[in-house]
């Protein structure tokens, strides 16, 4: 997913490497912050309506390649939070669709 949305967001210019996910965050309205979050790696808040804001956390106990992965996963939830709300599909639904494998998985 990561790479369809990259190359949508680099269509006319050929992107520089590293690829900064930092930056690609702040593209996509993602808002993050540094903080001591002890045994995660990262967090991921979606936004409750269209007055909030989505904010990922990254913990900067880790070394900046780790932040750096982590930011990028950070990304690919918001990125996936957008598309679901560009299709229409409610989280709720996919809540009951999970439960529902569950419970199948349950009597195999």
């Amino acid at each position: 997913m990561m790479m369809r949305e990259l190359n949508m967001c680099m269509a006319d210019s050929i992107p520089s490497f590293p690829i900064d996910p930092f930056k690609m965050m702040r593209d996509f309205g993602l808002v993050y912050q540094f903080m001591n979050l002890k045994k995660l790696e990262g967090i991921y808040l979606i936004s409750e309506n269209k007055n909030d804001i989505a904010v990922a956390g990254i913990n900067y106990n880790r070394p900046i390649t780790r932040r750096r992965f982590t930011a990028a996963h950070e990304l690919c939830h918001h990125l996936s939070q957008i598309k679901k709300k560009e299709l229409g599909i409610d989280m709720e639904d996919i809540n009951l669709v999970r439960q529902s494998i569950d419970s199948y998985e349950f009597f195999l």
